[in-house]
């Protein structure tokens, strides 16, 4: 959660300044998710979750944030988001991506479980070149986290990261 922050703070704003910002969390009912929000809502942000209907008593009134469907989600907020966290990465994240304003972000996390080199993809090419060719279109306004490969690149600030973190979470 803390990384994926960081992915959108290294672009130029403060780390935990949402204020006014509207972020999307999708696949949030998992640890990661669920740490994320609590990141966002720290920083201020106005915070969407989508989540089973049966929940959404539960995300309004003890997580505090925006209930949404947990499918056909996009309707209520396309073009709207300043951010879209996505942990499912489902459709090859178009859904998310329309879902941002022009000037929004998409970070993908959680993504190695879906990008195995030779695995193919629904139409032929593997997961890891669908993600590429998005990569490529949306240049700077999409990030990948991966935690693994975050530490295997730069051990040092990866261990700097966590002693913020476990500030954060005093």
């Amino acid at each position: 959660a803390y990384q994926c922050l960081k992915a959108i703070a290294s672009q130029g704003g403060p780390m935990y300044s949402l204020q006014n910002k509207k972020v999307l969390v999708l696949g949030g009912m998992d640890g990661t998710g669920r740490a994320l929000t609590q990141m966002c809502k720290k920083a201020r942000a106005e915070i969407y979750f989508c989540a089973p209907t049966h929940r959404h008593l539960y995300v309004k009134n003890i997580m505090g944030v925006n209930p949404l469907p947990e499918t056909d989600w996009l309707p209520q907020v396309e073009g709207q988001l300043d951010f879209v966290f996505d942990g499912i990465c489902d459709d090859g994240s178009r859904a998310a991506c329309r879902a941002l304003k022009p000037d929004g972000e998409l970070v993908r996390y959680g993504k190695s479980a879906l990008l195995r080199e030779k695995e193919m993809g629904l139409f032929g090419p593997p997961m890891a070149e669908h993600w590429n060719n998005l990569c490529n279109a949306w240049s700077s306004r999409v990030h990948s986290v991966d935690v693994w490969d975050l530490f295997r690149s730069d051990p040092e600030s990866f261990k700097d990261d966590l002693k913020i973190l476990f500030q954060q979470l005093k």
